[in-house]
């Protein structure tokens, strides 16, 4: 099944700086004027980039005066989430620190959660109070004057929620202008979560921006999105050399060009570029970067495209309990460059196998990555698979006997 997660780019859009892959893309000063684009209005998959409307939302309720009340985890209406802390019935956390959790390592169940103690607060008699909550996100999109937005999942999961480029940055720089407080917890690379409860424990995050937020001297806040099949965004607020800020967005990159986009667009930005009469870039910068030896975009370009060795290991014997069901089935883990895939090719497994540092170190990611197998080609039903950055794999949520079949995929540094 092939799922369209934007439509084509159409006619007459900038199609510069040259190096832009991602379907979508917006560049837009303090003032609301359009640098860089590409099909910007377009309506396409945010991803978890959708957190920043839900943690903006939830702000309208949440006041200052709330953020160190704590909410509590009911194991009922949402999930643990897949990343630390992973939640257990009876936790307690604070408003706050369910921004830093679903802001930063981008924590799926922190930001139901969030939204389901929002909606309770907007409507105790409400049958659902995510529900409710997703009205309110309409609501809030209606005063921008925003049209197609569809808020499927607080936490910005699935295929179904619709933003455009352009929405991203302008909801950035509603952030930016309205609630510096969430603007600065956007801004913060790493926070330690207290979980309060009878497992108390204190637990450290890390934004999902630091992948790759090295590039990015500029950097001021930000929020990346990404989908297991490899769709990915970034919106970010940078400072410009001309102490103004900007926000842009892209949609519809994958996890690792998705700072590259980011990044090209930015140097067009900051070396300069002129508009014709219709507003559209002309991308003689873009191009005079590529020329440039010296410039980040050749040589992130250089080391993009240059000859690459494939290295696989089959580590179908050393995940206890794997069994294979006929020829050519297996574990085994590629890499190409800086490119990693774990294949899990028809392979039974015994339910939550975990395997501690089975991935070698050179294929290693750099933090956890997550990503879903599918249980005798089922197209409804998932168990989940996950690969910490010392190559610790963990697969749970499968049943014994059933045949999983899937692949992970991440970035790991160059050789």
């Amino acid at each position: 099944m092939t799922i369209l997660y934007g439509a084509p780019l159409p006619a007459g859009d900038s199609a510069g700086p040259g190096l832009v892959l991602a379907r979508h893309a917006v560049s837009v000063d303090r003032d609301g004027i359009t640098g860089y684009s590409k099909a910007p209005d377009v309506a396409a998959v945010p991803a978890s980039t959708v957190k920043m409307m839900t943690a903006y939302v939830a702000r309208r309720t949440v006041s200052d005066s709330m953020l160190d009340q704590t909410v509590t985890y009911t194991g009922q209406v949402y999930d643990a989430g897949q990343v630390d802390p992973a939640l257990q019935v009876g936790d307690r956390v604070t408003f706050r620190d369910l921004l830093y959790g679903m802001m930063l390592p981008s924590h799926n169940g922190m930001a139901r959660l969030l939204a389901h103690e929002v909606g309770r607060l907007l409507d105790p008699d409400a049958a659902s109070p995510v529900a409710r909550f997703r009205a309110e996100m309409d609501a809030v999109a209606a005063e921008f004057g925003w049209v197609g937005t569809v808020f499927d999942d607080p936490s910005g999961t699935g295929t179904v929620s619709r933003m455009t480029a352009r929405q991203l940055t302008e909801l950035l720089r509603a952030i930016a202008s309205e609630d510096p407080l969430l603007l600065g917890i956007m801004g913060t690379l790493e926070r330690q979560i207290q979980v309060q409860g009878t497992n108390a424990r204190a637990v450290t995050v890390q934004h999902s921006v630091q992948e790759g937020i090295a590039r990015f001297p500029e950097f001021i806040a930000g929020k990346t999105g990404t989908l297991p099949s490899g769709h990915a965004c970034l919106v970010m607020l940078w400072r410009h050399p001309d102490g103004c800020d900007r926000a842009t967005a892209v949609i519809g990159s994958d996890r690792p060009m998705r700072y590259t986009d980011m990044r090209a667009i930015v140097d067009a930005e900051t070396t300069g570029t002129r508009r014709d009469p219709d507003g559209l870039i002309v991308d003689l910068h873009g191009a005079a970067n590529v020329g440039d030896a010296g410039s980040y975009t050749r040589a992130r370009l250089d080391r993009l495209y240059q000859p690459r060795t494939v290295d696989v290991v089959d580590l179908t014997g050393q995940v206890p309990g794997a069994g294979l069901t006929g020829a050519g089935r297996g574990i085994s883990v590629v890499r190409s460059g800086s490119s990693v895939t774990l294949t899990v090719a028809a392979v039974t497994l015994p339910p939550d196998v975990n395997v501690a540092s089975v991935v070698p170190p050179e294929f290693w990611p750099h933090a956890w990555v997550y990503g879903s197998l599918s249980p005798d080609r089922s197209t409804s039903v998932s168990c989940s698979i996950e690969v910490s950055a010392k190559g610790r794999v963990r697969v749970y949520g499968n049943a014994a006997g059933q045949v999983l079949r899937g692949t992970l995929t991440w970035t790991t540094p160059a050789p």
